[in-house]
């Protein structure tokens, strides 16, 4: 939660959280307002031209696609196919590698 007091003039500043070091949410300052984010994290990955930190309105890009993350799964992989769609899968675990015991712990 932000809260601006009577002393934030109008139309002059932005109030707004960041996640990795880059801005996420922003709305305009607002004297005595309290405001509050609720950061929902949902992935898309795009094909196009945009500048880096380039805010993106809530319109879908063209040439775009959802990644939804099934729980329990931390990573996936997008590839964009030759007909600019996309083909999202879940990355497999590595399979577990048994560890053996040091030497003097095996009898």
């Amino acid at each position: 939660m932000i809260t601006a007091d009577g002393t934030v003039p109008p139309d002059m500043l932005s109030a707004g959280i960041g996640m990795s070091g880059a801005p996420t949410m922003i709305v305009q300052a607002v004297p005595n307002l309290q405001t509050m984010f609720t950061p929902r994290p949902r992935y898309r990955v795009a094909f196009g031209q945009v500048k880096p930190r380039q805010i993106l309105g809530p319109a879908p890009l063209p040439n775009s696609a959802d990644i939804e993350f099934p729980p329990n799964i931390f990573s996936m992989t997008a590839t964009l196919n030759i007909n600019y769609t996309w083909t999202i899968e879940v990355n497999p675990l590595p399979m577990a590698m048994e560890i053996p015991p040091p030497p003097e712990a095996q009898l």
